[in-house]
């Protein structure tokens, strides 16, 4: 389980990178191996928040680490390279859950719950990460 739930935050990571250098805003997750994977789902719950976090508490760490910049470095090979610029853009990240699969919305929610706690030291709401548990299409 260890090795796809690397697999799954370097997924994230390269998703968010990739985010950004095309300008994006806003990026959405399904959750992902929580159906008929069957992975846990506190488990991919809290690899994906992670994941998330820490890209967005060292944006340029997390650009270095992913494929795409890795791809760019052996390119360019022997070449002069300057010091990586990456700016992020996303600002916005929203997991999109199955509105039927009670067991990871009570999963995601758990860890949206234990890594923001409603009120802050001085009393005051933090935002919250959005979680969408609608269904658009009309597939069963």
């Amino acid at each position: 389980m260890n090795l796809i739930l690397q697999t799954l935050s370097k997924f994230i990571n390269n998703c968010m990178v990739t985010a950004s250098q095309n300008g994006c805003t806003s990026i959405a997750f399904p959750s992902i191996g929580t159906g008929r994977l069957n992975y846990p789902p506190g488990e991919v719950a809290n690899e994906m928040f992670k994941a998330v976090g820490q890209y967005f508490q060292n944006p340029l760490q997390a650009f270095q680490n992913s494929t795409t910049y890795q791809q760019n470095i052996t390119q360019m090979y022997g070449m002069f390279q300057q010091q990586p610029q990456h700016v992020p853009t996303v600002k916005k990240v929203v997991f999109v859950l199955y509105h039927k699969d009670v067991t990871t919305i009570k999963a995601f929610e758990d860890e949206e719950a234990r890594r923001n706690p409603k009120a802050s030291v001085d009393g005051e709401t933090r935002p919250k990460p959005k979680l969408s548990t609608r269904r658009k299409d009309r597939l069963s």
